[in-house]
């Protein structure tokens, strides 16, 4: 007998068994009914416990896609692992009769407690996930927060290949942390917030600095560099200062808002110093820069006088339109007895300007008639020099040459009579007297 008969023998048996126990007891329909009934609620409460479950670690999963950073293979095991809980549970899913049906032939248990295991296995890949995660965010505490900080100020926007290259480092961090290699993952840590650290100065920099450069470029290429020379080194020189400030502090934003403000400040200034220039009916704009940087420096005075406040950046005649504002609204806030204290204090600077003024004037006038007076004597001393040359040509001609003479008649005629060396003795003490008491003068 071979194993296929053997089999059927037996199947026969079986059939024959069950055969005599169905005739044996007859068939109660309200216990069949009442038994059916019983398990229809069994499995529906099983159901919805599966359920539960299902809803519950969707919505967790769904939440955990930050986890893959940590461990991407322990992710997609997770990943998986959830997958064929969901395959079982789509099984008895429309069927809530079904969940407490055998899941197979080859195995026990049924189609919810096949569905549970799978879950378990989710539950377990999830909290070794939690555990690497933990462990990690210790450990790459300042990589974490600074890549986040690249993030919210958009580098990668800015400097997409930068970015990528120092994404890939951050990720080879957890990888090292996920493979138990700490001393690697600190090591490597090191290289990682050095380089971050330079694209956060560079983006920053970028995002602040270079549109002021920018416009520094096309104020030279507008010839104010030409037209307004002082006011735009002056902004040149603050812009370096603002660069500076940026690299040392570039998480410092109202030290970097500040700094922009200062820079912009001088690119305004530089534009309407170099519009008045041009105003102006003279080709030496470096003399007219000055005058107008002293009109300006005037009006700042009575600005910061009247409220601190510095309009600079704005064309002279706005200038003095704010001014006269400021005046109307202390004014118009009844603070008359400060306008007037204002007032007073600029009435006496503009006194003590006016006493400098005059004293000046007055220096200015003695040294014109001190000019006065030492051209005279040049003149004089010309006029000696010359008949000096005489007198020492008629020397060297054996004294018989005649000197100019320059007194009166008697004078001229006494002084003919004396000797050719003692004639250039006087003239001599006649160049030198002079000059010396204007010198003393």
């Amino acid at each position: 007998m071979n194993k296929y008969m053997k089999l059927a023998v037996v199947t026969g048996a079986l059939l024959s068994v069950s055969a005599c126990q169905s005739t044996s007891e007859p068939r109660e329909i309200e216990s069949a009914a009442t038994n059916k009934a019983e398990k229809s609620v069994d499995s529906l409460a099983v159901y919805e416990q599966s359920k539960q479950t299902y809803e519950q670690w969707l919505v967790t999963l769904k939440d955990a896609k930050s986890l893959k950073l940590y461990s991407e293979d322990r992710y997609d095991d997770l990943l998986e692992a959830w997958s064929e809980a969901v395959d079982i549970y789509e099984d008895f899913s429309d069927d809530p009769s079904k969940a407490t049906e055998e899941y197979s032939l080859f195995s026990s248990g049924s189609y919810a407690q096949k569905f549970n295991a799978e879950i378990a296995t989710v539950e377990k890949q999830h909290k070794a996930l939690l555990a690497l995660k933990e462990k990690a965010d210790s450990l790459l505490a300042d990589s974490i927060a600074q890549m986040e900080y690249l993030n919210q100020i958009n580098a990668k926007s800015h400097f997409k290949s930068d970015y990528s290259r120092l994404a890939n480092k951050y990720k080879y961090l957890f990888e090292y942390v996920a493979d138990g290699d700490i001393d690697d993952a600190q090591t490597a840590q090191a290289v990682f917030l050095r380089d971050a650290k330079k694209l956060e100065v560079k983006t920053v920099l970028k995002v602040h600095i270079s549109p002021l450069e920018k416009e520094i470029r096309q104020l030279n290429n507008k010839g104010f560099k030409s037209l307004a020379a002082i006011s735009y080194a002056q902004a040149k020189a603050v812009l370096a200062s603002a660069t500076s400030s940026v690299k040392a502090n570039p998480r410092d934003t109202d030290l970097i808002e500040q700094s922009v403000a200062k820079v912009k400040f001088e690119i305004a200034h530089v534009t309407n110093i170099a519009g008045e220039v041009k105003r102006l009916k003279a080709t030496d704009s470096r003399k007219y820069e000055s005058v107008i940087l002293q009109m300006e420096n005037k009006l700042l005075d009575i600005s910061k006088a009247v409220d601190g406040s510095d309009f600079r950046d704005q064309p002279i005649r706005v200038q003095t339109e704010r001014i006269v504002e400021q005046i109307e609204q202390m004014h118009g806030d009844n603070n008359t007895d400060i306008l007037e204290k204002k007032i007073a204090e600029l009435e006496a600077s503009l006194k003590q300007a006016d006493e400098s003024l005059a004293l000046s004037n007055e220096q200015k006038n003695a040294t014109d008639e001190k000019i006065d007076l030492l051209e005279k004597q040049i003149k004089l001393n010309e006029d000696h020099v010359a008949r000096l040359n005489k007198v020492i040509a008629s020397y060297e001609n054996g004294g018989n040459g005649k000197v100019a003479p320059t007194k009166t008649a008697a004078a001229k005629v006494k002084a003919a009579e004396k000797p050719v060396a003692e004639q250039v003795a006087e003239a001599v003490e006649e160049v030198i007297t002079p000059t010396a008491t204007a010198a003393v003068e």
